[in-house]
């Protein structure tokens, strides 16, 4: 079994685009999952040469570096975390990406802050952040079931927090905000 990772997989029509990709090189013997894609059997360089040119057209990237992969694969846990369809797991972020990265939490914290120049809590942050974006642009919610579903200690906290990342308050986003883009954070 053979897993690649790919950089800018954040959401359910990634994975579709994926797999139109894989069933146009006639590679169905995968699985694929935000952020990367699982073989059964190892790629040849040709497979390999002809996938990594098809994900490029659509603004994927194959990740080749451990490192990468390794943040990648930070972003995709706090990402599945953030959009559980189950509910928000009050859990640390520390015991959250250690349960699927058997590292040191520390390391991994010291090589997420050097590659992308901010903390992993930061990245959760705007990740909330953008979810609460979502949730109000296109859901009924209010700010206090908002903030229940985010784990957020309450609806003043997660109010400061979309101040301090947006630059204005909920309301002010409702009336005019404009989201950004998942693979942008």
């Amino acid at each position: 079994m053979e897993t690649i990772f790919i950089k800018n997989m954040v959401c359910s029509r990634c994975i579709m685009v994926v797999n139109q990709i894989l069933s146009k090189l006639k590679l169905t013997n995968s699985q694929v999952f935000l952020g990367s894609i699982a073989f059964d059997k190892s790629l040849t360089d040709e497979a390999l040469s002809s996938l990594k040119i098809e994900l490029e057209k659509v603004g994927f990237e194959l990740l080749t570096k451990d490192e990468d992969q390794i943040i990648e694969t930070i972003k995709r846990i706090l990402r599945n975390q953030v959009n559980n369809k189950d509910g928000f797991q009050e859990v640390s972020l520390s015991r959250l990406i250690s349960n699927e990265l058997p590292k040191n939490y520390h390391q991994l914290s010291k090589l997420f802050s050097a590659s992308q120049g901010k903390t992993i809590e930061r990245y959760f942050i705007e990740l909330k952040v953008e979810k609460v974006m979502e949730f109000i642009k296109y859901d009924n919610l209010s700010i206090s079931e908002i903030s229940y579903a985010l784990g957020y200690s309450s609806p003043q906290h997660l109010s400061k927090q979309f101040k301090q990342i947006t630059g204005m308050t909920t309301s002010e986003f409702k009336r005019d905000g404009k989201r950004t883009k998942l693979d942008t954070i």
